[in-house]
């Protein structure tokens, strides 16, 4: 199933819906909220954007609102939907959290109360009409919604030194679990923790390494969560498949989720690599352009002419 990649608009979020897919991504950040009717900007707001970007017209709140109504309007009663939450910024993870736990209270009454405050309101009037509907969510016998929330929290192949607290960040999601289970949202609201690697492809370090799985393995024994998803690097997994399958190996309810550019090869190996280990494979990609696919092509074939030349130097003469 084909993920909306990026709702960190108003017209993205349009076209998500509009399309039927039951997966949103998107990328929480501090920044301005415009409000484009009202020509009115909102600093210090959590919204949806990644950076360099600054400002978005769409809320936290407001997608959060908007995916719930989406999930109530939809006739998918055996389905999975599932709303991913990019983390950006440390800072907007505690408030995030409990924003998105307020939406869905208010989602989950048959009423709303009215805020005095103008926030408040805002998001009062956005989950009127998604509030006669969504309640139905607890008739559901088995979670319907998966929040999935994501951030970058070790150092990976290339990538700079991650901005979140691994520790920290565990934990406000444990306690985001928490607070949705003490609101009796468990029924219908399955909360998964989405913990990866920073990185990058300008890099002489090709894929995972195995001291890069087993930290994280590791980080999980120590601070345990019940669903636990991996986002990956396709480009990256493809050069370590020992590695992105010891992740899959490792109890309990572990996923992966396959983002970033493919080329026709790693496109193969991901459908392989499904067929598998089935409902463990999430993917989140999109064709790579001309010039990646030829840069692509020169690394692997150095990749594999310096595998062979290392096994050839290995083999007693």
């Amino acid at each position: 199933m084909a993920w909306a990649h990026a709702v960190n608009s108003r017209a993205a979020l349009n076209e998500a819906v509009s399309i039927g897919t039951p997966y949103f991504e998107a990328d929480v950040m501090i920044g301005t909220h415009t409000n484009v009717h009202e020509r009115q900007h909102t600093t210090n707001s959590l919204i949806m954007a990644h950076p360099p970007s600054t400002s978005s017209d769409l809320s936290l709140s407001q997608l959060t609102n908007e995916f719930l109504h989406f999930v109530a309007s939809t006739p998918r009663i055996s389905g999975r939907f599932i709303l991913k939450l990019d983390f950006k910024d440390p800072i907007a993870v505690e408030p995030g959290l409990q924003c998105v736990h307020d939406c869905i209270v208010q989602s989950a009454l048959s009423t709303t109360n009215t805020s005095s405050t103008a926030e408040a309101s805002e998001a009062a009037s956005a989950t009127a009409a998604a509030t006669q509907r969504v309640h139905t969510l607890s008739s559901y016998s088995t979670p319907k919604i998966e929040i999935w929330l994501n951030a970058d929290v070790l150092q990976g192949p290339g990538g700079a030194p991650p901005r979140f607290d691994p520790e920290l960040f565990i934990q406000q999601c444990n306690d985001f679990q928490s607070q949705c289970a003490d609101s009796m949202l468990t029924n219908h609201i399955h909360v998964a923790l989405s913990i990866g690697w920073t990185t990058s492809k300008l890099t002489r370090t090709l894929g995972y390494t195995t001291q890069m799985a087993n930290e994280m393995t590791q980080l999980l024994v120590r601070h345990p969560f019940q669903h636990v998803t991996f986002p990956l690097s396709a480009f990256h997994s493809y050069f370590s498949p020992p590695e992105v399958i010891s992740l899959l190996l490792k109890p309990p309810s572990r996923t992966i989720t396959f983002w970033g550019e493919t080329a026709p090869k790693i496109e193969r190996w991901i459908t392989e690599l499904n067929k598998t280990y089935p409902n463990q494979i999430f993917i989140d990609t999109k064709p790579m352009t001309f010039l990646l696919w030829i840069i692509f092509v020169i690394i692997n074939t150095l990749w594999m002419f310096l595998r062979l030349l290392v096994q050839t130097q290995s083999q007693p003469t």
